[in-house]
């Protein structure tokens, strides 16, 4: 008994490799597709942009309040001389009393009474 050689009728659909022109159809499918989800998408990403480059903006202008804040203040060497007191005394830098904290400087208020 003979059996026949197998046709490409025999093949199942989803083992043919695809034709020019279904390669071609499926090509212009996806760059509908891609165009699409962009088109969609693309005023999202832009807001998301506005609004990241606003709060760059913001960020930047409490930065710079908070830096200005610390420089006028004289917080890096207040902080360093809090730090060379701690070590001078050996952390020992509890006050006997409230009353032992240094003088507040003479203001105007202060001057006239």
């Amino acid at each position: 008994m003979a059996t026949a050689t197998p046709t490409t009728a025999d093949i199942p659909k989803a083992l043919k490799l695809p034709t020019k022109d279904d390669m071609k159809a499926r090509f212009h499918y996806i760059q509908a597709e891609v165009k699409r989800i962009e088109d969609a998408s693309g005023p999202l990403r832009a807001k998301r942009d506005e609004l990241v480059n606003q709060n760059i903006k913001e960020i930047q202008k409490l930065e710079d309040q908070y830096l200005k804040l610390e420089s006028d203040g004289n917080l890096f060497d207040l902080k360093l001389e809090a730090s060379n007191l701690v070590t001078l005394l050996r952390g020992d830098t509890r006050l006997a009393s409230a009353e032992d904290t240094m003088p507040a400087e003479k203001t105007e208020t202060t001057k006239a009474a």
